[in-house]
């Protein structure tokens, strides 16, 4: 081993100055020495690869060597007894005392090798060491085995003693210190370099030349010996100066071990900002690792610095300048240590100079140790020697090493150039400024370098870590194992990384070399590029540390950080300022200059050059943010650029202008680009970008043909519309556009071209006159504008979570812009932090794509998400969340355009808009509209087959004024045959538009022409309709409001006019020179208009003068049907226009235009006084109420079979029944073939006698003012009300009941009347619309009519609205002959006229409830129906024979429920959802009533004696005759079960009008699915009972609970035929006497499949016993009756058995049958909990009992969710199965359980579940664990 030790040491490579400390170590760790391992471990670890091997060599050396002696026979190594040693050694001083293991270390006779063969002469040798006197250290006293020192005191005289054989020559005598292990070295005392100077560095003269006496045979003298280092030294001498000797004693060294110690502190961890509050921070304290010897003070060995056992007194270290030395009289102080602070750690010491002070930079120091050194004795501190004294620097004698204050610096090129700021990607000079700048010596701490003047020195750049701050000696800090930053991508950030040039391919394996070292000074490093970081996209400020190894550099532990590179963000910023480069965001088409820009201080920009390969930047689409370097290379800039262009290859583009720091072209700041001048200077900005949206600006500074070299400076966002945008419109309708786009703003404006333009003349025309609007700024949905806050910014792994206070109306894919996001920096912040807080409140404040996490009102939960990322430990706090701004940018919404009619577009083109991001009036600015966002293309509406306005006054609003001037008017129109009507599934909705016309002034008059309206709308009590914000939106429309603007509807649809789910006003002012006023009406989905059908609206409008029957020239009222609100806003099904109808119903005009109104002495009603009456309706009996009757017809002996009895012919009667046709207490209903009750009265009646005038309907006066005569036949004109229910006929008739006749010319002649519709005038023939005015013309011959003397007429009987009607006053008009000058008794004087002051009369028809009914379909509400549920929710369907109003909440309709019911609705309701039974009906008639605040208000009322749910009408809410409602009921179920034929099972419905006095009550109805409606033809005016069907009835069955309800399958098998035993008990008789036959249903999980016809039929026999409980089969014949049905429309299979019986059900009965399903195809486990069975009478449907839970499947098991039975995989065929027992004897008294043995059990696949057997009902398992046997036996 030693030879090939010796061969392998010789012929390597390896430094043997390196392997010598080792092998010393090595001997050590083989002695097993204390502290051994971790000398061998510390030395071991600064070898290169080399050395390992030797040093390993070693080792197996000396363990051989240390084997070897210790097998001799125990002589000292000079051949003296070792107890002579050891006494010898116990003689010596303690500081001399000599560590045990010297005694074996010497050979005898030492080294006898070199030149010279002869033996070594100097024998016995020993060494002593005098006092150094003044100080601390004593005298060694001679000794022949060890003397102890201190490295760096000077000795005055160190001697060699020895028996002889010593030189005697000065000139020839020479001594080396070497290795006490001189096999370490590999060398011979001769060659070996010595360890130390004069005087033991093996030169002559050496030995003392002042002592008196001349070197002697057994004494040399040496006079002063500084030993610089420590160790475990000996001396190798040569008397003559050729031979040589290793002389025996050794010389301890104790200090510091090396001389060449760098402690290399980093300024940039020194003077971070958390040093200056924490200096305990690692790295904020410059320290260094000193290692070296000592004697321990217990046990006296030499050892190791550090614990375990460290120096007391402490030795420590001071600093002086690089030109002192050590132990002089000058030191420094540059840290806030002046002497270091030490820490012990095993085998060397931790030095701390403290924090470095204020002012200082860089610097190099010397570094001085004291060993326990006190140079003055303690003279200098009072006698008390003090070591180490910060005061004394020559306390300090042993120079260590230097302390190298180093920093790194980013440079233009090389040491002495431009300071820059790091830019990613640009190229820099980074030098290493190793306590030196490399130009100048500015201080003498800064005269030298402290790094390797050669080329060995190497860097790395890493990421910053804290790790790095470590100190330099940390075996963990970050510079020893960090690999060179390579870019990342991280999540949501993308890490730059070292690009070039090429460097490191491992932690310590670098070879970028430096270019220039400056003697030390400053190693320099050039052409160094590091990455762009970022974080959400957004460029970041990244933090590297630089990492510095000065030689041996593949070792790691010389690795340690030198600084700290700050690569700061790139600005790009588009601007219109090419000097202040003001930020200025980017418009679609306008010229912008683009600067890429460094802010902080000027970086190493290109500037300008030959190269075309530099400075290049291109434009690249980035909407998803995927550009990256890549990109940047290979991908071309689109051709939307311009003022940008390629010049030649992929990546010449256009040379930009450098931006220099106050115009000094070594201070670059960047790159401008898009600069374009002419020949005088002047200069504009010339990029220009076509299509809005991101773009990535991709840069690249130099080498622009290699990707790495690229980099995406930044994102910018172009803000413009999309361009190629279409929508379709109509003329007329005015409308608003939604303009997709990116970055849009409320202040973005629309200018519209006309049709014979192109996208292309954006910018170059005005807008055309064919088009109002848009007047506005944009739309966009904001915080302000939605009054919707931000409510939580918080993490979420898919990026942003931002919840809001409400709905906020986003969708997937919008783009949102966030404003006034701040992240906190933390409660200290640095600046580091503090603009990484500002970044990151860039990336928040900017425009994100939305996706929808939830908007919904149910759970309120109203949640976005946008991609920016974080690690949810490092989520940003954000404050004041609920201030930051947003606001949808990729949509925004142009309103209030509207197209002319007759300027539709022409086909193939359309109307093009433009726009504008910010500017003023269209007109004036349009070369700003540069964005070209599409065309409209416009379309004529398609016209409704009719459409009329109907006055009852043409009165209008002057001479005389009136307060409150108006009437009622109708719009009737008629829909088309439009398939759209019947597929409309949205919110269709009904505008009744009023139009204004324009009244040409004349060409000669100054004066403009303008638009003047003709019809003012009013409300239902001629109030101004006032347009309010509150409700002029759709979704603010409410139904109360209809009732407000809405007097009456009417359809000729059996169902009636669909009720209105709303109504609300707008005005229209698209043309600012009229104002268009907008009645809407809102239809719920599904219910609205239909095809081909006649309509009519009643509202009250004021008339103004200028209406004409052809002005406005387009019809006064246009009616828009239009599609869904909300969907498709302004699509037009179709449009009306109405002119009035007949055209003489206007404001009356002779020939040439003029007004003929009334005048004086023209006819007017009397309308002076408190209480003008002059048209008075008189009562029969003097009340406020004039009843009008029906009457039952004559009795006709012929036919008595179709006529009503004697006793009932021509009596007044209210309903068929009150005739004999039908009678409602024995449950007949009325034939629908006959008709007994009907108005007029038949004049073959007693009473009328053959003239109907005998039988007067009503009867009224007439008074005229005084000064306006009426005169002979001058026109009246009775308006009925409602005008909508009357239709009188063809005829009327009317004489005079009172009339003055004149003096002569004999008795008052007879009036005329006419029967006129409101629409279409004087009726021929049938009339298409409702009759309901009586057109009266006076006698001839008659009085005037004045105040005194008044007139009575009479009206003959009429036919009455077979609906009725609540008390109603009756309007009229007079006229002149001629039909002019007319005065209208409007609403309000008839209002105050029937009052108890006034003493008119109104006309009143009892009023009837058309139809009551429960929805009883399966599905549609009664969802708890079992005796005791709660919260059961029913549906009712209401239909009223007559118009009503809230009157100030003043009608209740109550709804009485049968005994044990309670009421529990809601005081809003509820909402009724879609209901089955009107799935396939259109219109749906599901009308809604009531529902939001104020509109409706329910009240449940106890038993007072009845229980109710009360519904009162509120303010303005309305019924519309004819109408269908519908109403959710909840209510508490009886806690006992009721048949449905229970007589105490009833519902009634009544209604109490408290807004007459006395209150008006319909009569109560019973709930039933019977229904009035229209007779057919030719009774088509009066009403007949018909049915609604079985979905509907009068009430309903509280069912009884089935119990005790099992089902057992014969198969479990999935999809497999099964065979169930159903056994259940009834808690009712099912059936009666007259109902015999019942049914009973079994409800299957979905899946399963009883077939269409299926399979029941009894149990086998052994079931039916009549013992205990017993079991009944189902009375039924032999063959059981069984029909398959699915239980819902969604169903695909019959999962419902309709088991027919013969007989009545009994009574807590316990029943069993069989019937036959095939199972479902899989199981799922809502199955065990979805068997069902019911129980009805079949003949009527009434249900009677259910199971209320799901059918189990063991007894034994309670009854409740999930214990029906599962299915499995497949069955098991029976002779796979099998099981014996071994008694059959039932257990009971002696007889013992019976073993059952199951065998075989096979089934069809492999399995490792669990095995379920389960035994018939009866049996019970009995057995314990032991007693089972799971396998056969063997």
């Amino acid at each position: 081993f030693c030879s090939l030790a010796a061969s392998t040491l010789m012929s390597s490579s390896a430094d043997a100055g390196a392997v010598a400390p080792v092998a010393a170590a090595a001997a050590a760790l083989a002695r097993r020495q204390p502290g051994a391992w971790q000398v061998w471990r510390r030395r071991l670890g600064r070898l290169r690869p080399g050395g390992l091997v030797l040093a390993l060599l070693v080792l197996g050396q000396e363990v051989a060597a240390v084997s070897a002696a210790t097998a001799g026979a125990g002589a000292s190594a000079g051949g003296e007894p070792s107890e002579a040693l050891a006494k010898q050694d116990a003689r010596q001083e303690a500081p001399g005392r000599t560590p045990p293991w010297h005694q074996e270390d010497a050979a005898p006779g030492g080294d006898s090798s070199g030149a010279h063969e002869r033996r070594a002469t100097a024998v016995e040798v020993a060494f002593s060491v005098d006092r150094v006197e003044g100080t601390n250290i004593q005298a060694e006293p001679q000794s022949r085995v060890n003397v102890n020192v201190r490295a760096g005191v000077t000795y005055p005289r160190f001697k060699i003693h020895a028996a002889s054989g010593l030189g005697t020559s000065r000139e020839t005598i020479r001594a080396k210190l070497v290795p006490f292990d001189m096999l370490s070295t590999l060398k011979t005392c001769a060659t070996v370099e010595p360890y130390m100077g004069f005087p033991f560095s093996g030169a002559e003269n050496s030995v003392d030349q002042k002592g008196s006496s001349p070197p002697e045979p057994i004494l040399n003298v040496f006079a002063s010996a500084n030993f610089p280092n420590a160790g475990l030294f000996r001396l190798c001498y040569s008397p003559d100066g050729v031979q040589w000797q290793e002389l025996e004693p050794s010389i301890t060294v104790f200090g510091a071990e090396r001389s060449d110690n760098k402690f290399w502190c980093p300024s940039s961890s020194l003077k971070r900002e958390i040093c200056q509050s924490d200096a305990s921070v690692k790295g904020c304290e410059c320290k260094g690792k000193v290692e070296g010897y000592k004697r321990n003070n217990i046990t006296g060995d030499f050892m190791g610095l550090g614990v375990p056992n460290p120096a007391y007194p402490t030795w420590k270290a001071s600093l002086t300048f690089v030109d002192e030395d050590c132990g002089g009289l000058v030191d420094t102080a540059p840290f806030n240590n002046k002497v270091t602070t030490v820490e012990n750690e095993l085998g060397y010491e931790i030095h701390n100079f403290g924090t470095f002070l204020p002012g200082k930079l860089l610097g190099v120091w010397k570094i001085c140790y004291c060993a326990g050194y006190d140079h003055d004795n303690g003279a200098g501190t009072g006698g008390v020697v003090s070591t180490c004294d910060s005061t004394a620097p020559t306390d300090f004698p042993q120079e260590i090493g230097e302390l190298v204050v180093i920093d790194v610096k980013t440079l233009q090129g090389q040491a002495g150039s431009s300071l820059i700021t790091v830019y990613p990607t640009l190229r820099f000079g980074l030098v290493i400024y190793c306590g030196h700048d490399g130009v100048t010596n500015k201080e003498r701490y800064s005269i030298s370098g402290g790094c390797s003047a050669s080329d060995t020195p190497r860097y790395k750049i890493i990421r910053s870590s804290e790790e790095s701050n470590k100190p330099y000696y940390d075996p963990d800090a970050g510079c020893r194992f960090f690999a060179q930053a390579t870019t990342e991508l991280d999540g949501a950030k993308v890490h730059g990384g070292h690009l070039g040039p090429a460097n490191c391919v491992g932690p310590n394996t670098c070879y970028d070399t430096p270019e220039k070292t400056a003697g030390g000074k400053a190693p320099q490093f050039l052409d160094v590029q590091l990455d762009a970081s970022y974080e959400n996209g957004i460029m970041t400020a990244a933090t590297y540390d630089v990492c510095y190894c000065d030689n041996d550099c593949l070792n790691s532990m010389y690795w340690f950080k030198a600084g700290t590179i700050e690569v700061q963000p790139v600005v790009v910023r588009f601007t219109m300022e090419a000097e202040s480069l003001a930020e200025e965001p980017a418009i679609v088409n306008t010229g912008r200059y683009l600067a890429i820009l460094g802010l902080v201080t000027q970086g190493s920009w290109s500037g300008n050059g030959p190269d075309t390969k530099t400075r290049e930047m291109k434009l690249l689409p980035d909407d998803a943010g995927n550009v990256d370097k890549a990109s940047c290379l290979g991908t071309p800039q689109p051709a939307v650029i311009s003022g940008h262009r390629l010049i030649s290859g992929n990546t010449d583009y256009t040379e930009p202008d450098t931006i220099l720091q106050g115009g000094d072209e070594g201070k670059p700041l960047g790159q401008l680009y898009g600069k374009v001048c002419d020949g005088n200077g002047n200069c504009a900005p010339n990029i220009r970008i076509s299509r809005p949206g991101w773009y990535a600006v991709c840069y690249c500074d130099s080498n622009c043909n290699e990707v790495n070299n690229w980099a995406v400076f930044g994102r910018q966002l172009v803000a413009g519309p999309l361009a190629k945008q279409t929508w379709s419109r109509y003329t007329g309708v005015t409308f608003s556009i939604d303009v997709e786009g990116y970055d849009l703003k409320e202040t973005n404006r629309a200018l519209i071209l006309s049709t014979s333009q192109q996208p292309q003349d954006c910018g170059n025309f005005m807008s055309t006159t064919r088009v109002d609007g848009p007047a506005r700024e944009a739309y966009l949905m904001t915080r302000s504008s939605t009054d919707t806050k931000m409510t939580a910014i918080e993490y979420s792994y898919m990026g942003t979570e931002i919840s809001f206070s409400q709905s906020h109306g986003l969708k997937d894919g919008d783009r949102i812009r966030l404003t006034g996001v701040n992240v906190e920096a933390g409660a200290n912040p640095d600046e580091a932090s503090m603009k990484l807080a500002q970044k990151r409140s860039d990336m928040f404040n900017s425009v994100h794509e939305v996706f929808v996490s939830c908007d919904d009102e149910a759970t309120a939960c109203y949640k976005i998400l946008i991609p920016v990322k974080f690690l949810a430990a490092e989520f940003p706090l954000i404050q004041n969340i609920e201030s930051v701004i947003w606001a949808r940018t990729s949509k925004e919404t142009f309103s209030g355009i509207k197209v002319g009619d007759g300027n539709e577009s022409p086909e193939g083109r359309g109307y093009v808009v433009c726009w504008c991001n910010e500017c003023g009036s269209a007109d004036s600015e349009y070369p700003q509209y540069v964005g070209q966002a599409g065309q409209i293309t416009v379309k004529k509406p398609m016209a409704m087959p009719q459409a009329h306005l109907g006055l009852t006054t043409v009165m209008p609003d002057v001479n005389p004024p009136y307060i409150l001037p108006g009437g009622p008017v109708v719009v009737a129109f008629t829909t088309g045959d439009i398939a759209h009507y019947a597929t409309a599934t949205g919110q269709l909705h009904l505008v009744i538009e009023l139009q204004q016309g324009l009244v040409a002034q004349g060409a000669t008059r100054d004066i403009p022409d303008e638009y003047v309206e003709v019809l003012l709308p009013r409300t239902n009590k001629l109030e101004p309709l006032e347009l309010s914000t509150d409700i002029d939106e759709p979704d603010e429309a409410r139904q109360d409001f209809c009732g407000l603007i809405f007097t009456e509807l009417w359809s000729e649809d059996e169902d009636g006019f669909p009720m209105p789910d709303g109504c609300y006003y707008s005005e229209d002012q698209t043309n600012p020179d009229m104002n268009v006023k907008q009645l809407h009406m809102l239809f719920t989905e599904r219910n609205h208009l239909k095809k081909n059908t006649k309509y009519m609206v009643v509202t009250n409008m004021d008339i103004k003068q200028e209406l004409d029957f052809d002005f406005p020239g387009e019809g006064a009222v246009w009616i828009w049907s239009m599609d869904d609100v909300y969907s498709n806003p302004y699509g037009v099904v179709e449009k009306g226009t109405a002119f009035p109808s007949p055209k003489t119903r206007v404001p009356p005009r002779d020939t040439l235009k003029n007004l003929m109104l009334s005048g004086v002495g023209d006819p007017r009603f009397d309308n002076e006084g408190l209480m003008p009456d002059g048209f008075k309706v008189l009562s029969d009996d003097g009340t406020l109420t004039q009843e009008l009757l029906s009457y039952c017809i004559p009795y006709d002996e012929r036919n008595p079979d179709v006529t009503p009895t004697r006793q009932m012919a021509c009596q007044p009667c209210q309903s068929e029944q009150d005739c004999g046709n039908g009678d409602i207490f024995a449950g007949i209903d009325p034939d629908p073939a006959k008709s007994f009750c009907r108005s007029p009265i038949d004049p073959k009646c007693e009473l009328a006698s053959g003239d109907l005038m005998n039988v007067p309907s009503f009867m009224f006066r007439v008074k005229a003012k005084l000064g306006y005569p009426i005169k002979p036949q001058s026109i009246l004109r009775l308006f009925l009300h409602p005008l909508t229910q009357w239709d009188i006929g063809i005829s009327c008739q009317v004489a005079m009941e009172v009339c003055a006749a004149p003096s002569v010319g004999g008795a008052c002649s007879n009036p005329i009347c006419q029967a006129e519709a409101v629409v279409g005038g004087q009726v021929v023939g049938i009339s298409e619309y409702p009759v309901n005015i009586l057109k009266i013309t006076l006698p001839n011959i008659m009085l005037e009519i004045t105040d005194q003397n008044v007139n009575i007429i009479k009206i003959g009987n009429l036919p009455l609205p077979p609906g009725g009607f609540f008390p109603q006053v009756v309007t009229a008009e007079v006229m002149k002959d001629g039909q002019i000058a007319p005065d209208y008794w409007d609403m309000n004087k008839a209002l105050a006229l029937a009052s108890p002051d006034g003493g008119g009369a109104r006309l009143f028809k009892a009023p009837k409830i058309l139809s009551a009914a429960i929805v009883t379909a399966v599905g549609d509400g009664n969802q708890a129906p079992f005796r005791g549920d709660k919260m059961n929710k029913l549906y009712v369907r209401l239909v009223f024979g007559t118009t009503f109003f809230g009157a100030g909440n003043g009608v209740d309709i109550d709804f009485k429920l049968p005994f044990g019911y309670a009421c529990e609705t809601a005081t809003l309701g509820g909402v009724v959802p879609d209901l089955n039974v009107l799935q396939d009906k259109f219109p749906s008639t599901k009308g809604r009533l009531g529902g939001k605040q104020g509109e409706v208000r329910y009240k449940n009322i106890p038993a007072t004696p009845t229980v109710m749910c009360r519904l009162t009408l509120l303010q303005d809410m309305i019924i519309y005759a004819r109408s269908v409602y519908f109403v959710e009921l909840t209510v508490n179920n009886p806690s006992s079960a009721m048949k449905r034929d229970d007589p105490l099972n009833y519902w009634n419905v009544s209604v109490s009008h408290h807004g007459y006095n006395p209150t008006q009550v319909l009569q109560d109805i019973y709930l039933s699915n019977k229904q009035l409606q229209w007779c057919d033809p030719p009774r088509q005016k009066l009403f007949c009972q018909s049915t609604l069907g079985l979905e509907y009835s009068s009430g309903l069955s509280v069912l009884g609970k089935i119990t005790d309800f099992f089902i057992a399958p014969s198969n479990f098998g999935a999809g497999e035929s099964n065979i169930l035993s159903v056994f259940f008990m009834t808690e009712q008789e099912v059936g009666s006497l007259q109902n015999v036959e019942t049914e009973l249903w079994v409800d299957a999980p979905s899946g399963f499949d009883f077939g269409k016809y299926c399979a029941a039929s009894e149990l086998e026999d052994i079931y039916y016993v009549p013992e205990g409980r017993g079991t009944a089969p189902l009375p039924t014949g032999a063959l059981i009756p069984c029909r398959g049905a699915p239980t819902s429309s969604d169903e695909l299979t019959y999962n419902r058995a309709k088991v027919s019986t013969t007989g009545r059900l009994l009574r807590q009965t316990f029943y069993g049958f069989r019937v036959q399903v095939t199972n479902g195809p899989i199981y799922v486990r809502t199955q065990l909990n979805e068997w069902r069975l019911w129980t009805y009478v079949k003949a009527t449907g009434f249900g009677v009992d259910g199971a209320y839970e799901t059918a189990r499947l063991n007894e034994r098991v309670p009854a409740g969710p999930d214990t029906s039975w599962g299915m499995y995989s497949r069955s098991m065929p029976p002779e796979n199965f099998g099981i014996s027992f071994s008694t059959v004897r039932p257990t009971a008294g002696a007889t013992g359980p019976a073993d059952i043995t199951i065998l075989p059990i096979i089934v069809a696949v492999e399995m490792s579940r669990a095995v379920r057997i389960m035994a018939p009902a009866g049996y019970a398992w009995d057995f314990e664990q032991v007693d089972f046997r799971y396998q056969a036996p063997a």
